[in-house]
């Protein structure tokens, strides 16, 4: 029954984010649907597609990524092919849980993007990768996709350089607490912590938030878990991306679960 009531309360939150992402995905859909240019076709089913992981955490839609791949077909060009593979990896490691058939696909994009010595793709495939490896509890292949995409950062004048230097931190402070290494979780949960503050990134900092309460969970220190819990859920209403707010949840319930005064006061704080 406890947990049962704590599942329906994150539940109910989760599905309030939803909507407006929704809105706009059919916004985007009307546009298309007027859109003949195959290029333009292409840039408008890249925006809903990255719209769709949003709101319905990584169902991607099949048919937009044949048309992604004909596009490329069309046009013959090798950076339509890389996004039209990554999207299928995508597709087939988070919407069908194919995961053999996903890393096949991210691998083809992956090698298209080093031929273009594209280091922003090839970094954030690289530690897509990673996390496809994390879900098959293959934490040292993971680690090694994790390492090269922190070795291959572009150069920090690079715009996107502290955005992907938060996922080369966040990669390793997953590796090290899945391998129950909670000072070094803490060490890149809170460096990852510093470039979400940096860039103004809520996303980064909520990911490094529940890293870091994770960590503190391992070192039995309840009080600074519940602590930065907290503060990630003083954010979480700034996070779209529900596949993120279920990895919170998925250490958050487990520490509730363990202490029962905390579930009551939770409850007590959403209904008042």
């Amino acid at each position: 029954m406890r947990k049962a009531l704590v599942i329906s309360l994150i539940f109910t939150c989760l599905c309030c984010g939803a909507f407006a992402q929704k809105k706009y995905t059919d916004s985007l859909s009307a546009v298309l649907s007027h859109t003949e240019k195959p290029i333009e076709r292409f840039r408008i089913i890249t925006k809903i597609l990255g719209n769709l992981t949003i709101a319905q955490a990584g169902n991607i839609d099949s048919a937009r990524c044949v048309e992604l791949l004909q596009i490329a077909q069309q046009l013959k060009s090798d950076s339509l092919f890389e996004t039209s593979y990554s999207y299928i990896g995508s597709y087939f490691s988070f919407t069908k849980g194919d995961n053999v058939t996903g890393l096949e696909y991210y691998f083809k994009a992956l090698a298209l993007a080093d031929k273009m010595k594209d280091k922003r793709k090839a970094d954030s495939l690289d530690f897509d990768i990673s996390i496809i490896y994390f879900t098959l509890q293959n934490n040292e292949e993971a680690v090694k996709y994790v390492r090269r995409g922190g070795e291959n950062l572009p150069d920090k004048s690079y715009p996107m350089y502290n955005s992907l230097l938060a996922l080369y931190q966040r990669g390793l402070a997953i590796y090290y607490l899945l391998t129950h290494h909670p000072d070094s979780t803490l060490r890149y949960g809170q460096a990852m912590y510093a470039t979400g503050v940096k860039v103004n990134n809520v996303l980064h900092r909520f990911n490094a938030l529940t890293l870091i309460a994770a960590a503190y969970v391992q070192l039995g220190a309840k009080e600074k878990a519940e602590t930065y819990f907290n503060k990630a859920i003083a954010i979480s209403d700034s996070v779209k991306l529900i596949v993120v707010q279920l990895r919170f949840y998925n250490n958050y319930i487990p520490f509730l679960l363990n202490n029962n005064s905390l579930i009551l006061q939770k409850f007590n704080l959403f209904w008042s």
